[in-house]
């Protein structure tokens, strides 16, 4: 029988055990919906979700495009570009609201950037599973120290106590994410006013061409 240590790195190993679809094995067609949510629920269902839930469901990949937040099908048929959305998506919505996961989707400006920010992070994430268990054992045990030194021996307050610090730490990270989010927001409307600007004198010094000539 398991103790809560065992239990929780057990846990803990399994959800670092995840594994992301790789970009090589996204399917070079385009495909109908329910081919898109028969993939994703046999690549990433297994691991982080509740048995009871699915994935994707085709009311929510419809109601995605229908506000934005993830490209609209062409002729109802969805390419990679699609799919590796629909898989942040799936990562996001676990610690953000839907209005966040917008402004994320919408700084994705086309599919190179796209395959290039995923193939990055299928690499950090695949390096991620020691790392992560190895963190999750260290704050039991100073949990577990912790606790001793207040005369606290119970499993239950010890269990509680790690998880009011990872629902802590989540918050802080939710927050950062959004906070990042502005940053993103602002950085862009930077670049999008210079590029006007730059469009205006390109167009005026066009229209003066004797004054360059000057």
């Amino acid at each position: 029988m398991y103790d809560l240590k065992d239990e929780t790195l057990r846990r803990a190993q399994e959800l670092a055990d995840f594994k992301l679809l790789s970009s090589g094995d996204i399917p070079k067609i385009d495909l109908y919906m329910e081919q898109v949510t028969s993939l994703l629920e046999q690549e990433m269902g297994p691991s982080l979700r509740r048995k009871d839930e699915s994935v994707f469901t085709n009311t929510m990949i419809n109601n995605y495009s229908k506000e934005g937040v993830l490209p609209r099908p062409e002729n109802k048929r969805y390419n990679r570009r699609h799919i590796i959305t629909l898989i942040y998506i799936f990562l996001l919505k676990q610690n953000l609201p839907m209005p966040e996961i917008k402004r994320f989707t919408s700084h994705i400006e086309n599919t190179e950037q796209l395959d290039n920010m995923y193939g990055i992070f299928y690499d950090l994430v695949g390096g991620y599973g020691k790392a992560y268990r190895k963190d999750i054992e260290e704050k039991l045990s100073r949990i577990e120290h912790q606790c001793k030194d207040q005369g606290v021996t119970d499993e239950s307050s010890i269990a509680l106590t790690l998880i009011a610090l990872l629902s802590f730490e989540a918050a802080l990270n939710t927050m950062l994410s959004s906070q990042l989010l502005d940053y993103c927001k602002e950085k862009k409307e930077e670049r999008l006013q210079q590029e006007e600007e730059a469009s205006k004198a390109h167009k005026q010094e066009e229209s003066n061409p004797e004054e360059q000539g000057e």
